[in-house]
């Protein structure tokens, strides 16, 4: 946890003396900082110092104010997703943050696999066996063939990640490959890994939750197996979900829960 936070919204000179100045945001954490143009000029005799904010009560001023509002908003939903996920709340993650939702190029499910592969390639032999690397290029080719079939892309953003794309990757092993109940486990349990790699980098917000009605105090109470689905009972609602999306989606309801 920070020990320090602070923002800070403050006008930047123009190089060129006939543009009016650039507001920009300045966010401290623990006396690192960090700064970030907001992309709204205002006339330095209409800026409030003190409350970082466009004086005057007219419409534009109004519009002017709410959007720097947004901004600071943006700020803290950032810093509160970097707790979500466990990550260090820092200004540079904040920034990253920011800057990757508004504009950086989205990561894609297979290409973030098959960068998980080519790190764990150049540890083959002092970390890892040959066979672990083997299971990998396996699944990630598995996971191309099912984007292929499912969506008729070459790739997807790692934000399409939810429930339902690992409810039909399950289907996917056990009616068109026609693996078994175990095999399909055991593929489902590397695509795990690379969906807990997106939320601990941030880049996939809990996205697999979003289908889930359970809310936090609403947590199963029983549960028991019939056919290849589990039924899960809460004091309001049977849910039936397959296996291994249960196990996702439940392991990351728990982080969660444990970083609100």
């Amino acid at each position: 946890m920070e020990r320090s936070f602070g923002l800070l919204f403050f006008l930047r000179k123009s190089k060129s003396k006939k543009e009016l100045p650039t507001v920009y945001m300045r966010i401290t954490v623990d006396g690192e900082n960090v700064e970030i143009s907001a992309k709204r000029k205002c006339d330095p005799t209409k800026w409030n110092v003190s409350s970082g904010r466009m004086n005057g009560k007219t419409d534009n001023v109004r519009e002017f104010n709410a959007f720097l509002d947004l901004c600071q908003h943006k700020v803290y939903e950032a810093k509160r997703r970097l707790m979500e996920v466990g990550r260090i709340v820092t200004a540079s993650n904040i920034k990253a943050h920011l800057i990757g939702r508004e504009g950086n190029k989205r990561k894609m499910i297979l290409e973030v696999f098959q960068e998980h592969n080519d790190r764990l390639n150049e540890l083959v032999g002092s970390q890892f066996a040959p066979a672990t690397i083997k299971r990998y290029k396996t699944s990630i080719g598995h996971t191309k063939e099912f984007i292929s079939w499912k969506y008729k892309v070459a790739d997807l953003p790692i934000t399409e990640l939810n429930y339902e794309m690992i409810n039909d990757f399950e289907f996917w092993f056990k009616s068109i490959r026609k693996c078994d109940h175990n095999t399909t486990m055991k593929y489902l349990a590397n695509f795990r890994k690379i969906v807990n790699h997106c939320v601990k980098m941030g880049w996939l917000q809990i996205a697999c939750l979003q289908n889930l009605s359970l809310q936090p105090g609403h947590m199963p109470v029983q549960s028991q197996t019939a056919g290849r689905g589990k039924y899960l009972y809460t004091s309001h609602q049977c849910y039936s979900y397959p296996s291994e999306a249960l196990h996702i989606l439940f392991s990351l309801y728990s982080r969660w829960i444990h970083y609100r």
